[in-house]
């Protein structure tokens, strides 16, 4: 065989002095299926991987199982090119991400790789010999050869045990389905398919500033996490699992997460291969270990400690640790869920007076901003302990589906921790031994809470249209609870929609005046307002959040804080501080911590609508929560809202302080005279436009501003430094032309009394 491949080479090799690559890769086939038939006992495919798309990282060959387990990958490169420089490339650097298993060769020398490393190296011939007709292969250099393809070969992919490795693997795979997607989306020669199909109805129904970077990010992550799902579902021994069995393992519990597996076929070849390679890695996968790990996690500490929620975290660090940091807070920490949840219960318990909590038959609940899915889950989990007094699981397991799954409701807009949200519940109710009938579904909803527009039919995916209306439903329907953690964002995208258009004109009418109401445009006051609608529609309710405290004594919020208090019987402000912007500390000097990695501060606030009144009879209730962040989290563990000892305030007109003010000393200061009467010149002073990004207390926190601004997107940037464009600075010419130089950092006077870096 060695020597009829060599003849081969040989005469194609005379015939044409233009030779490329690709002239020679059918001999080569050709060769490894006929040592492989010869010499392997086991059966295995070798599979040409034809790709369109050189730079994104596709090999030549791939090897695997006729179980489809990936044995290794083939990298062929034209004749007489230097083999080694490609060592230290970034295609190999990719393809060691792919396999540790890799041969690479220019047809006459070939080198074996294993774990990134060369371990056999074989020069069959060289370019010289194939100019010589008499020339013969040499018996030893077919014997190296054959050890190196022995050696490939009988590799055996390495079972995964671990939640670490498998989080890392699949992140991995799922960054080159994300590249394939995005170079389909981008390609205009590219016919009409499937994917962009999809990615109009996203941007059609959900999104309307979606663009295919970010699509090619929602997609990729959707149906990694899908095919997890569809392993922990597949009881058949997991070789079963294909791109064709994986929508039938997903639950009909999931209805839209099924619609993205459907017609897999349909998509580009350049998909449907990294479909596979996120399979094989799943394929590989132990999961009887995995289970192991994940119920030894959930048993530690307090609280309810969710591995799924921190396997997805796991995995976005490695899928794109830049990603994790601007998008990556989908999930809040258990001591703020727990507290807040279980306050909830209180109040519907000695409140309301309904003995069950949240299996009060007509409690619902929904969460407005589900994320990942926490607070659901331990709704649920509340739920699920009161119901263990009255039953055993079959009695449980029917009121579950017959009342808890139809009251408790959750939004979400963003597609990956929806399917993180829809896959945490299954699995605890799963590993509980209660299970949802099948015509039935969590009432979790892809959907942009603040709008309530009808969405349009859409035959490429008729799903998303249906959970758009399903959605509607509830927001027109009455709901006792609203919790959650909504998004913060002064430069909110959602500027249209009947919250920002209408409802939030009640929060704007009493500061109309004022030249800057930008803080009300924040996306977590148009949550609160989404929330304050709902219950303006109901007798009685309560709202529980967590947010940035900004708007308990911004005095642009006075109007906000003026309507809540017109609607809602008693208010509940935790401020739990934090805000690293201003240098908060504790008022004993000591260090003040956020509960989030973020620097602005945040609260807690529950608002209990029981009876109607009027202004000035609303009980409002405060406390701080300063110091270290595992002591706060150790406070919100131990305590509920009736066991925190709480200042009770009386908000003043004009500015309805939900927070202390020393008024006595407002009035002293109001007796003195006015700067302007001081001075008779002034300005505005220093005026960045983007403080959030190149305005610090602390020279360390704007440096990691700066290095993290020129590694970002320009869409992540605005996100997360709440930037934009203006006359004289353009973000693209930022990041284009921006190099960090530590010696441009400079103490300034910023404001007066006030240094700054």
């Amino acid at each position: 065989m060695f020597q009829t491949y060599l003849k081969s080479i040989q005469n194609d090799y005379l015939a044409d002095s233009e030779s490329s690559e690709l002239t020679f890769r059918t001999y080569f086939q050709d060769l490894l299926i006929s040592f492989e038939n010869e010499y392997i006992k086991r059966k295995l495919v070798i599979k040409h991987e034809p790709t369109k798309q050189d730079d994104k990282g596709r090999p030549d060959f791939k090897v695997t199982t006729k179980e489809q387990l990936t044995i290794g990958l083939i990298e062929t490169k034209k004749i007489g090119e230097d083999l080694k420089k490609i060592f230290e490339s970034k295609q190999l650097e990719r393809y060691r991400q792919l396999s540790e298993n890799i041969i690479v060769t220019d047809y006459l020398h070939f080198y074996l790789i294993k774990k990134g490393v060369p371990v056999l190296d074989v020069q069959l011939f060289s370019d010289y010999n194939l100019k010589n007709k008499k020339f013969k292969v040499e018996q030893f250099k077919i014997d190296e050869l054959s050890r190196l393809f022995t050696s490939f070969f009988e590799s055996e992919p390495e079972p995964i045990y671990k939640t670490q490795v498998l989080a890392v693997r699949l992140s991995e795979k799922s960054k080159f389905l994300r590249e394939y997607c995005y170079a389909v989306l981008q390609d205009e020669n590219e016919d009409k398919n499937l994917l962009q199909g999809l990615f109009e109805a996203f941007k059609h129904t959900l999104i309307p500033t979606l663009d295919e970077k970010y699509f090619s990010d929602i997609y990729s992550q959707t149906l990694t996490y899908g095919l997890f799902l569809s392993a922990l579902n597949c009881n058949e021994p997991l070789t079963k699992l294909n791109k064709d069995t994986a929508y039938s393992l997903l639950p009909n519990t999931f209805p839209l997460i099924k619609e993205f597996f459907h017609r897999l076929d349909d998509f580009p070849g350049e998909i449907v291969w990294a479909v596979d390679e996120v399979i094989s890695i799943l394929k590989v996968t132990v999961f009887s270990e995995i289970q192991k790990e994940f119920a030894e996690y959930r048993n530690k500490g307090k609280g309810f400690n969710d591995p799924f929620i921190f396997f997805y975290e796991d995995f976005l660090y490695h899928y794109d640790p830049q990603q994790r940091k601007i998008r990556g807070v989908y999930y809040t920490p258990e001591p703020v869920v727990s507290f807040i949840v279980r306050s909830i219960e209180n109040i519907l318990k000695n409140t309301f007076e309904i003995k069950n909590g949240f299996l009060g038959k007509n409690v619902t609940v929904l969460d407005f901003a589900c994320g990942t899915g926490t607070f659901l889950l331990n709704v649920f989990k509340q739920a699920l302990e009161q119901t263990r007094k009255i039953g055993d699981k079959q009695t449980i397991n029917k009121v579950l589906n017959e009342q808890l799954i139809n009251n408790f409701y959750g939004f979400e807009l963003l597609v990956a921790p929806y399917v993180v949200a829809h896959l945490i519940i299954s699995e605890y109710l799963k590993e509980q031994g209660y299970s949802i009938e099948s015509n039935k579904r969590l009432n979790i909803y892809l959907t942009n809470t603040l709008t309530n527009k009808e969405p349009e039919p859409l035959p490429i995916m008729p799903i998303l249209s249906k959970e758009g209306k399903e959605a509607n439903k509830i927001k027109n329907k009455d709901i006792l609870v609203i919790l959650g953690n909504p998004p913060y964002s002064v430069s909110s995208s959602n500027k249209t929609g009947f919250i920002a258009e209408e409802k939030m004109k009640r929060y704007k009418q009493a500061v109309k005046s004022e030249r800057n109401i930008q803080p009300l445009s924040d996306d977590y006051v148009k949550f609160i307002r989404f929330a304050h609608w709902k219950m303006e529609n109901v007798s009685s309710g309560i709202i529980g959040i967590i947010t940035n405290n900004s708007f308990i004594d911004g005095l642009i919020h006075r109007g906000m804080r003026q309507e809540l208090l017109k609607d809602f019987s008693e208010i509940y402000i935790l401020n739990l501080h934090g805000n690293s912007r201003i240098g908060e500390t504790s008022p004993d000097g000591t260090k003040d911590e956020n509960v989030f990695d973020i620097m602005q501060g945040v609260c807690i606030s529950f608002f209990v609508k029981k009876y109607k009144k009027k202004i000035g009879e609303t009980l409002v209730y405060y406390h701080d929560l300063y110091g270290k962040r595992e002591n706060k989290y150790a406070v919100l563990y131990e305590k509920e809202i009736d066991t925190i000892k709480w200042k009770r305030l009386k908000p003043k007109k004009e500015f309805f302080f939900l927070a202390p003010k020393d008024f006595e000393l407002k009035n002293k200061y109001e007796k003195g005279k006015s700067i302007d009467e001081i001075f008779n010149k002034y300005s505005s002073g220093v005026k960045t436009h983007r403080d959030n990004l190149i305005v610090s207390l602390i020279k360390e926190y704007l440096v990691n501003n700066i290095k993290t601004f020129y590694k970002s997107e320009k869409k992540d940037a605005i996100i997360f430094f709440d930037i934009k464009d203006t006359r004289d600075w353009k973000i693209d010419k930022a990041l284009e032309n921006g190099k960090y130089d530590n010696s441009k950092i400079h103490k300034y006077n910023y404001r007066p009394f006030v240094f700054v870096f």
